[in-house]
């Protein structure tokens, strides 16, 4: 009984640590299964990454983090591109509950800042947020918002090692 509790509290504290769990990624270029096998290894090579899972059909992946690393989104798109593609979009989800997105439409996690460039609801308990920016997103998208990121002065930004842009995805 002493051990289940053990066990217990050692698996509340990791989940709750554990903000993203997973990242859709969009690839372009993706045509024969050896391309895909190529992306899945780039991918495979960040230590953050626990699974890689390509579906050639739609050219996309599902990546599923390991518990208490930093995810560097950064590093995902490098990935795909040392692979020989380009990025179509990442999309992953934040549960807010150890932070606080209260009034403000950015936050800290793990030594980088995530802004919005649209309002956040500040009930909402998961953020869907699809990144954008140079590499890790068309050049259309971020072209529609390339305004908003050079106009954006986040405060909660200031420090951060990495900034992230994103909208609210779908």
């Amino acid at each position: 009984m002493k051990y289940l509790w053990l066990w217990l509290l050692i698996s509340l504290a990791g989940s709750s640590y554990a903000q993203f769990q997973s990242v859709k990624i969009g690839v372009d270029g993706l045509t024969c299964s050896q391309c895909s096998r190529s992306v899945e290894m780039q991918l495979r090579k960040l230590d953050f990454v626990k699974d890689v899972k390509m579906d050639l059909s739609h050219t996309e992946g599902l990546l599923s983090l390991k518990p208490n690393k930093k995810v560097a989104f950064h590093q995902i798109a490098k990935a795909i591109e040392n692979a020989g593609f380009s990025v179509r979009y990442i999309k992953t989800s934040f549960k807010t509950d150890a932070i606080s997105t209260k009034g403000t439409n950015c936050f800290t996690f793990k030594t980088d800042a995530y802004i919005a460039l649209d309002p956040v609801p500040e009930t909402q308990k998961v953020i869907s947020m699809e990144l954008v920016g140079q590499g890790m997103s068309t050049k259309q998208l971020y072209k529609k918002n390339q305004k908003k990121i050079e106009a954006m002065q986040a405060d909660c930004a200031a420090g951060a090692e990495h900034k992230y842009y994103y909208i609210l995805a779908e």
